[in-house]
């Protein structure tokens, strides 16, 4: 589907929108893709937050995304998590440059028992993928919220380049949700990916998809399917 995003030049943020993807039918994983206009600036003005839930080791909450600028400029990466589980359970989170080649290189990460984790983090343009999962005896499924911000090292400013891929786990009522800001009206073509592209045992991918995109300030829903 590709929405047009309509923008309020007025704001702070000119275009900000939210997109949820839930389950209908079955539970699993699932992925969401966003990708900006490419005749556009292409840029997601500071980031991007989202959250669902996350399984264990192998299935992962995540976020891919582009570090690009004309100059070719190193960008802070801004990581805000909150994670709602049971007080025994532990889980990872990873922050990994991903190369053409199919190599990553490892950026952060660290194992935490904690609520909350805040980090930040210089990188140099490329394309950067975080994830989360949790571990050990005490593993489950859990919710999550991260804010994936992003300036320049010395100034205001900065984006992700080109659009980001989300996804995680949708349990029951559970949600799935992105939050993004454009400073351009544009077309976004947003892509659902559940059991064609997840396949194998639970929880394999989520079957029959649906996704909502709305204004993030006025409320007003731009389209549904279904």
């Amino acid at each position: 589907m590709t929405p047009f995003l309509p923008i309020d030049p007025s704001q702070a943020c000119p275009g900000f929108y939210v997109a949820e993807v839930r389950g209908n039918n079955a539970d699993g994983r699932y992925g969401l893709r966003v990708d900006l206009d490419p005749n556009g600036n292409k840029l997601l003005q500071g980031g991007i937050n989202l959250g669902g839930r996350f399984g264990v080791v192998g299935n992962p909450g995540f976020a891919a995304f582009s570090i690009s600028n004309p100059a070719g400029e190193a960008q802070v990466v801004d990581v805000q998590l909150a994670v709602n589980k049971p007080a025994n359970m532990a889980y990872d989170y990873l922050l990994t440059q991903r190369f053409a080649d199919g190599s990553s290189a490892f950026i952060l990460g660290g194992r935490e028992f904690g609520s909350t984790v805040n980090l930040s983090q210089v990188v140099n343009p490329g394309f950067y993928v975080f994830e989360l999962a949790s571990v050990g005896a005490n593993a489950t499924a859990a919710d999550f919220a991260v804010s994936l911000g992003t300036r320049f090292t010395n100034r205001a400013g900065g984006a992700f380049d080109g659009g980001v891929n989300i996804g995680g786990v949708v349990e029951g009522p559970s949600v799935g949700f992105a939050s993004f800001c454009v400073s351009q009206a544009q077309s976004v073509r947003l892509e659902t990916l559940g059991d064609g592209t997840y396949p194998g045992a639970f929880p394999g991918g989520a079957a029959d998809l649906g996704i909502l995109v709305k204004n993030g300030v006025t409320g007003e829903v731009i389209i549904r399917v279904p």
